[in-house]
């Protein structure tokens, strides 16, 4: 049961975000929130960054990103903190409110929803960019988020074989063995970057590494690359050359603003097909011919996270009753 905290707003735990999670779910609502974007009837507001320096210390910070839904009710913001090693208890949270009223409905633990936000997202932008008989992942990176990066992608194609790299040999391993059980498909490790995109149909790239993971002259015809790892200005997973004449998408334009793919290419605007919500939406095309190579670089959105965290509220409030 979640904890009551007013009349009106309830408190919903990570525990109870889990209750009510599933992969297929989550990419169902975060594709309408992606078409409900596209069709301009949501707001979002860009993510905001508060940085706070102590000495001796890492740097510390607080990040918000909020939307609104008025067709749906719906208005929130997602905050975290970030910069602490050892943390413990809360990171994430959204908080939910009434748009029509007002009203505060609810504080949400996010950091699980969070997580397999993430994989949908990637999810669907692999349904419209990537070719339909997609078999091969590529993966870089072998940590929680490549996790739910596979779940998504298993569950808009019918992919057969994972390979994946990481610079330590044994969490490698050992991530490899853990999915072969878990989606019972084969998921082996590469030995090499460049063992590891050979003969892809889907790149992920889902590390925390500050410089690019890969050459981009080794994409191959058809490819499909989702870029979720990086999203500061002076780091990135792609070189220039997995963008240059290549079909790109973003989650939204202001994502150019923070991506070092972008801002370390000279990769601007001008150079960039469309937003992810107009393909969603139909308003413009995504995978046209098999042999186009298509990147998605993914950076986190408001209307993501506020269309999960109504479709979590409702779910409990029902359960609840």
């Amino acid at each position: 049961m979640p904890v009551t905290l007013n009349k009106r707003a309830v408190f919903i735990s990570n525990e109870e975000v889990i209750s009510v999670s599933d992969m297929e779910s989550y990419i169902e609502v975060v594709e309408r929130a992606y078409a409900n974007y596209g069709e301009k009837k949501s707001v979002n507001f860009q993510r905001q960054s508060l940085w706070v320096e102590v000495e001796n210390q890492p740097k510390k910070s607080l990040k918000l990103m909020a939307a609104a839904t008025p067709a749906e009710n719906a208005l929130g913001g997602y905050i975290y903190s970030g910069g602490y090693r050892h943390q413990r208890g809360w990171q994430k949270c959204f908080i939910l409110f009434d748009f029509t009223q007002g009203d505060l409905r609810a504080i949400i633990e996010s950091e699980h929803m969070s997580w397999l936000k993430t994989g949908a997202v990637s999810a669907i932008a692999a349904k419209y960019l990537s070719r339909e008989n997609a078999k091969t992942v590529c993966l870089f990176g072998a940590g929680k988020q490549a996790v739910t990066q596979l779940e998504g992608l298993c569950k808009v194609r019918q992919i057969k074989r994972v390979k994946v790299y990481s610079r330590t040999e044994n969490s490698r391993k050992e991530f490899c063995n853990r999915m072969t059980g878990k989606l019972g498909i084969d998921v082996i490790p590469a030995n090499s970057p460049q063992e590891a995109i050979r003969d892809g149909d889907i790149v992920v790239t889902a590390t925390t590494s500050k410089v690019p993971v890969f050459d981009g002259r080794w994409l191959q015809e058809g490819m499909h690359i989702n870029a979720i790892g990086a999203h500061y200005p002076k780091i990135r997973e792609l070189d220039e050359g997995a963008l240059r004449g290549h079909k790109v998408i973003v989650d939204l334009m202001d994502s150019v603003q923070e991506s070092g793919e972008f801002c370390l290419s000279g990769f601007g605007e001008k150079d960039i097909f469309a937003e992810l919500p107009d393909v969603v939406a139909g308003k413009k095309p995504g995978r046209e011919i098999p042999t186009e190579i298509t990147v998605f670089k993914s950076g986190g959105k408001g209307f993501e996270y506020m269309a999960l965290a109504s479709y979590i509220y409702e779910k409990i409030m029902r359960k609840s009753k």
